[in-house]
């Protein structure tokens, strides 16, 4: 069976704190979340795609480059799930699609069982709409059901609107907390809660329900939807936008479906069926769940799965390699037990000038060297970085992120090396193997907008020290990039370069 979906991706993603590139384009675990929620979707059963794009539109466009069975559709302006669904799902019909329609917010990755249940449901409704409990979504609209039936889905800052009907102002603050609504969707209903006072009332599909039924219902909206797609353009277009957020919401498509149509629920019972995110720190999160084990990997190595990137790295020396990158995982293993991680290696580089990277920001004439640095890593809830060596000759090591950030001034970088307290801490532990690696995780703090996680790290290096072939730019660069991929950093190869020498400068 041909199935399609739409995925909305047009909107601006302001909780990410970062606007050089569209939300979805984001790395999770070193790949671009929109590029994982379309993998799984083509495990699934989808076979067509198109993007609803607005908000740094090329962004998402360079990211898909390539990805076939993908078009997109523009959403001009910021209205809504609704408009944006109606974007795609109007590209759809325009050239002739007949089939199940998939609809998805971008920022979700979902399991391809899931993707598979939901168009085996199609077949017997117009509009088959996932479920989760609330305890996984606390801050989805909710689904209210009745005896059997659902009529719609109200979403919390709407509930949490009517909720106010008997409050007085003084209490309003004090009752959104409780909800759990963020600072900026609570003073938007406190605002119009005193431009008008709310009504403790909302009727759908004909019956009426009190916000205490609203917000007592054990499922949350998923956000995930299968429709047919002449049906949900028509139920669109219905759609007005005078709610608390002012848009066109799709939710409100549950209502006119259950008056109009047919629709089943699916629940979507497992947490890690599908992944979502709206922070920088929710992305780091789910991104652990895409990360393996280091006994996988060394199974992996053991079996031959991985012989094709030993040759492409090492050549003839890949089967000593493979013992060694073995030994590199027990020893972590033995050090840390066996934990989630990502492999970083860094080689050492032969320029005919002399010059070492450190010293030229990357811009140099470089040759790669079979010599490398090695890091596995695994991330810690804490902010404490843990190291050991392969080698007995660099001894185990520990320091904590915001101690060593605490001491001194840390307004900036340059404010930072400057201050006597790390200037006398430096000089206290001259030469020390662990400052490299401490160059690379403060370096990176200083420009991140979240509190990097601490790491469980092992470390294994051939590279000769003081012997021109830029040991030390090894180890900043494999730390570097373990940074980076852990905490989702998601920063251009410019910005990794100068990071990397300011670090070690």
């Amino acid at each position: 069976m041909e199935a399609a979906a739409v995925i909305l991706c047009a909107g601006k993603g302001t909780r990410m704190n970062d606007d050089s590139k569209n939300k979805v384009c984001f790395d999770c675990a070193g790949i671009p979340v929109i590029k994982r929620i379309i993998s799984s979707m083509r495990a699934g059963g989808v076979t067509k795609f198109v993007i609803v794009i607005g908000h740094k539109a090329y962004s998402v466009m360079d990211c898909l480059d390539g990805e076939p069975g993908v078009v997109y559709a523009y959403q001009k302006e910021q209205k809504g799930t609704g408009d944006a669904a109606l974007c795609g799902l109007r590209a759809l019909s325009t050239v002739g699609y007949k089939g199940p329609a998939v609809v998805s917010m971008g920022d979700k990755i979902i399991d391809p069982g899931v993707i598979t249940n939901l168009l085996r449901k199609a077949g017997n409704a117009e509009a088959v709409w996932c479920v989760q409990p609330v305890s996984h979504n606390p801050g989805g609209g909710r689904v209210v059901i009745s005896d059997g039936r659902p009529y719609g889905v109200v979403e919390l800052t709407d509930a949490a609107l009517m909720s106010l009907a008997d409050a007085p102002e003084e209490e309003y603050a004090s009752r959104l907390e409780k909800l759990g609504l963020n600072e900026k969707k609570a003073k938007k209903v406190i605002r119009l809660a005193k431009e008008q006072k709310p009504e403790d009332v909302k009727t759908l599909a004909g019956k009426k329900f009190s916000s205490r039924e609203i917000l007592g219902t054990k499922f949350a909206n998923a956000g995930l939807y299968c429709f047919d797609v002449d049906q949900a353009i028509r139920a669109i277009d219905t759609f007005g936008s005078s709610n608390a957020q002012g848009e066109v919401y799709l939710t409100d498509a549950l209502e006119w479906f259950s008056e109009n149509g047919t629709v089943e629920l699916y629940e979507i019972r497992e947490k890690d069926h599908m992944r979502t995110y709206s922070t920088k720190s929710e992305l780091r999160t789910m991104g652990v769940g895409f990360m393996r084990y280091a006994s996988d990997f060394i199974s992996d190595i053991r079996s031959g799965l991985k012989d094709n990137e030993f040759v492409r790295l090492y050549g003839d020396e890949a089967e000593d390699q493979k013992k060694r990158y073995a030994g590199i995982l027990e020893k972590f293993i033995e050090c840390y037990g066996d934990k989630k991680i990502v492999i970083t290696r860094a080689p050492g580089r032969i320029n005919i000038m002399g010059r070492h990277i450190d010293h030229r920001g990357g811009s140099i004439n470089v040759m790669a060297t079979d010599r490398d640095i090695v890091v596995v890593t695994s991330p810690r809830e804490d902010d404490k970085v843990y190291l050991s060596n392969i080698d007995p000759v660099y001894p185990d090591r520990s320091f904590s992120i915001s101690g060593l950030l605490s001491d001194a001034d840390n307004e900036s970088w340059l404010g930072y090396l400057s201050d006597a307290k790390t200037r006398d801490e430096l000089e206290g532990n001259r030469g020390d193997w662990a400052n490299y690696v401490k160059s690379a995780v403060l370096r990176a703090q200083f420009d991140s907008t979240i509190p990097l996680c601490g790491m469980d790290m092992t470390i294994s290096g051939n590279v000769p020290a003081s012997a021109g072939l830029s040991s030390s730019s090894c180890i900043v660069v494999a730390v570097m990039e373990a940074v980076s991929s852990l905490n989702c950093l998601n920063i251009s190869d410019r910005e990794f370069v100068e990071l990397c020498g300011e670090g070690e400068w």
